[in-house]
């Protein structure tokens, strides 16, 4: 099984805050958000059948630490928010690999 990780920083609705830590996308359809959120461990998961939509935030107060976001929209649960972190990657790539896996289903 092969994973793809990235580091980012992440919100959820309802979840007051936000948590730093990486987004590891599975090929086996699953992805998980963990790290550090106020001092406390914080991770959530979701499957690539439990994807609405994905699309980027246009407006920049609603972006997370001022960073290009990524709403993740997800069936009964509401949305994740997710921005990469500045240094680490491109947030280009964190764009393709959760797009590629959204519209192949995993």
């Amino acid at each position: 099984m092969a994973y793809r990780s990235y580091p980012v920083v992440w919100a959820e609705d309802g979840r007051p805050g936000t948590a730093t830590g990486s987004l590891t996308i599975g090929d086996d359809g699953r992805a998980v958000l963990a790290g550090m959120a106020g001092g406390a461990y914080r991770a959530t998961g979701f499957a690539a059948s439990d994807l609405e939509a994905i699309e980027l935030v246009s407006s920049p107060s609603s972006r997370l630490n001022g960073r290009p976001t990524l709403a993740v929209a997800l069936k009964d649960r509401g949305r994740i928010l997710i921005a990469e972190l500045i240094g680490f990657g491109t947030a280009a790539e964190v764009v393709a690999a959760l797009m590629s896996w959204y519209e192949g289903g995993g």
